[in-house]
């Protein structure tokens, strides 16, 4: 299964591009947890990894502090419309702050499109207790020996802060020292050849929504091009 991400983005805020570059945001999301276990029960069935928007956290950063500005509500009370009772039951949840939200998962104000992160928070998805339980136990793959690529916004709250620049403006940092080279920890059948980070400057969390992210869709298919898929 050839797990590739093709997105374009423009820094142009064209707007009729702005609904194509939110969802791709969004599935990417959606899928990073299938990834993260794919990987132990089914190695077999990955050609490679790329992870987005992913670190390994130090002991004194806890995202859940910061989330919290982000004012979670039962996402069936908040828009019963778009999130029907029926389907969204007790325990899936939306952000409702605006400005709480774009601090866990921006970088700074000038480094993406005002109206890219308008539409992004319109069309904003749920968060479930169980997607967010899940993510956070991050158990080895013993087996898994396949290229592995880790591309993180360098001001990832979620990863690499307390969850929201409010609380201080976080930094991956780059290079074998950082704490996307941690990551390698999780995988240690993979080679050193096979193993790469690449931290994207003036990004956030949702790295692929930022001005920048031609240059990390850049690197990330550099990345697989030299490991010949």
């Amino acid at each position: 299964m050839r797990n590739r991400t093709i997105a374009k983005f423009r820094k142009e805020r064209e707007k009729g591009r702005i609904e194509e570059v939110v969802l791709e945001q969004r599935i990417n999301k959606s899928t990073k947890p299938l990834n993260i276990y794919a990987k132990i029960e089914h190695p077999e069935d990955i050609d490679a990894i790329i992870h987005t928007g992913f670190a390994i956290p130090t002991p004194d950063q806890q995202a859940l502090p910061g989330q919290l500005a982000n004012v979670y509500l039962q996402a069936s009370t908040y828009d019963p419309v778009r999130f029907p009772p029926s389907t969204y039951v007790p325990g899936y949840l939306v952000a409702t702050s605006k400005e709480g939200r774009r601090s866990t998962f921006y970088s700074a104000p000038e480094d993406f499109s005002a109206p890219l992160y308008d539409k992004d928070f319109d069309l904003k998805d749920t968060l479930s207790l169980g997607e967010a339980i899940t993510q956070q136990p991050l158990a080895p793959s013993l087996t898994y020996d396949k290229p592995t690529f880790v591309l993180t916004g360098r001001q990832d709250a979620v990863f690499c802060g307390n969850g929201s620049r409010e609380l201080g403006i976080p930094d991956c940092g780059s290079g074998p020292k950082s704490q996307l080279a941690a990551v390698k920890v999780l995988y240690p059948a993979v080679p050193d050849t096979k193993f790469d980070t690449y931290t994207q400057e003036n990004a956030g969390h949702c790295n692929q929504m930022h001005y920048s992210a031609q240059d990390g869709f850049l690197r990330a298919h550099q990345f697989l091009a030299a490991q010949g898929l």
